[in-house]
């Protein structure tokens, strides 16, 4: 058995943590709308 971590799981984590991130801004957003001027996202 293996103990090295595969790239592909990097990569998906990374997106996860990526996603989720961008879902709590939204949300703080939405809740004050005035916060922020403006939200982007790559």
């Amino acid at each position: 058995m293996s103990n090295e971590i595969k790239n592909t799981a990097i990569t998906a984590a990374g997106y996860l943590y990526q996603n989720r991130q961008g879902l709590k801004r939204l949300c703080d957003w939405l809740d004050a709308p005035t916060r922020y001027a403006r939200v982007k996202f790559e």
